[in-house]
């Protein structure tokens, strides 16, 4: 058993079949803000009945077991009785709050037995719907000021119905803006190749891949 949970996915079951012209991938796609959102705000060091990992499998039947551990740390819980023509036909935001209503029955389920833990989680779900399904944070490891101190560069992960986004912004000292730039959309492992390192090189902000190689770069100008 796992200690903590540091892991969950939302998507269809591997034999749901679709109809519409639509296909498992475009399912998956249109979970992953309330997904990811989620992910970023999973406490610390949070037990979930022993689970290191939880695997939400969403499909039109009507599973005879809901919730099983499929290996050690790892459990499926199966919701069944979904309408997938249903909710193809509805906005993105509307898409989100169905997901999002999925995730806390789920929550309130496995751990019924916890009011506790499970009123940590419902809260946690509650302000993703209060936000507006968008979730920006500061990779703090990744954000730095220059050596003179007069120049800060701040690496931000910006998540919302546009997917999982990276982008740099680079402040003087008085907090004024001076670059705000897209670096790159997260699909699979992008995020984790190719924003492994920062560092200052004099007034240069580099950006450095997992295999050394400088991915992005950018001249810490102040006098603006």
């Amino acid at each position: 058993m796992a200690k903590y949970l540091t892991d969950i996915s939302i998507e269809s079951e591997y034999s749901q079949k679709f109809s519409e012209g639509f296909d498992k991938l475009d399912f998956n796609k249109t979970t992953k803000v309330v997904q990811d959102i989620f992910w970023y705000q999973i406490p610390n060091k949070f037990e979930f009945d022993g689970i290191g990992k939880l695997n939400i499998r969403i499909t039109s039947t009507n599973p005879e077991i809901k919730y099983r551990e499929t290996a050690v740390g790892y459990a499926q819980y199966t919701y069944g009785g979904f309408n997938f023509s249903e909710y193809f036909s509805l906005d993105q935001t509307a898409r989100n709050l169905v997901i999002l209503k999925i995730l806390q029955e789920v929550i309130l389920d496995v751990l019924k037995g916890d009011e506790e833990k499970s009123k940590e989680l419902i809260d946690i779900t509650n302000q993703i719907e209060a936000n507006g399904f968008v979730h920006e944070v500061e990779d703090e490891k990744r954000s730095k000021w220059n050596r003179k101190r007069n120049c800060r560069a701040a690496i931000i992960y910006r998540i919302d119905s546009d997917g999982e986004n990276a982008f740099l912004k680079l402040f003087n000292k008085s907090g004024n803006l001076l670059i705000h730039e897209h670096l790159l959309k997260n699909r699979v492992y992008d995020f984790h190749n190719n924003l492994f390192r920062t560092k200052w090189a004099g007034t240069t902000f580099q950006i450095l891949k997992r295999n050394g190689e400088i991915f992005k770069e950018f001249d810490g100008v102040v006098d603006r």
